[in-house]
């Protein structure tokens, strides 16, 4: 499972642009993880002044894909349930396990198990459509790093993934 982990706002590059022997252009480049659509705008220009502008739509997806809805912060001692969205785009039902796995974020260390009882959970989606998966996070009372939440899915041959580091404030601090 590859697992998702930069999410910013906007695709910014710095292009190597070359045209090939029929006269097409090539641009590679980076795209943000983010399953979302993305406005392509293009400028082109010669010497002598003469320009054309573009705009098209781009669309990042995937087949199957993992969306949790992951809180800004944690407080010590919250208890949330963690939803998480499973979308198939396939033409094909799809059945397989979901998985959350939760790092302390400055010692690497595994602490799955301290914060939440369900560490994986089979799913089922219909081809087209959505379905949903939840976790109980208990935040223990003496934890103050922040921790790294991983939620991936597999179903097949298709599989995805997101990453996120959730901070973790005192109850003394007020936001």
């Amino acid at each position: 499972v590859v697992i998702r982990k930069n999410f910013s706002e906007s695709a910014f590059f710095f292009p190597q642009v070359h045209a090939d022997n029929d006269g097409y252009y090539n641009i590679n480049f980076t795209m943000p993880e983010s399953v979302t659509e993305w406005k392509w705008k293009l400028l082109a220009h010669t010497k002598n002044a003469k320009f054309s502008v573009t705009e098209r739509s781009i669309f990042t997806q995937l087949p199957m894909m993992v969306q949790p809805n992951m809180p800004r912060f944690l407080y010590q001692g919250d208890k949330i349930i963690l939803q998480t969205r499973l979308t198939n785009l396939d033409t094909t039902n799809l059945s397989g396990t979901i998985n959350c796995i939760i790092e302390d974020a400055v010692t690497g260390e595994n602490i799955t198990s301290t914060i939440t009882a369900t560490m994986q959970q089979q799913f089922s989606i219909q081809q087209k459509s959505n379905s949903n998966s939840s976790c109980t996070l208990n935040i223990p009372n003496n934890l103050l790093h922040p921790i790294k939440i991983k939620i991936s899915a597999r179903a097949g041959s298709f599989s995805d993934g997101e990453e996120h580091i959730i901070p973790v404030l005192s109850k003394k601090i007020l936001v």
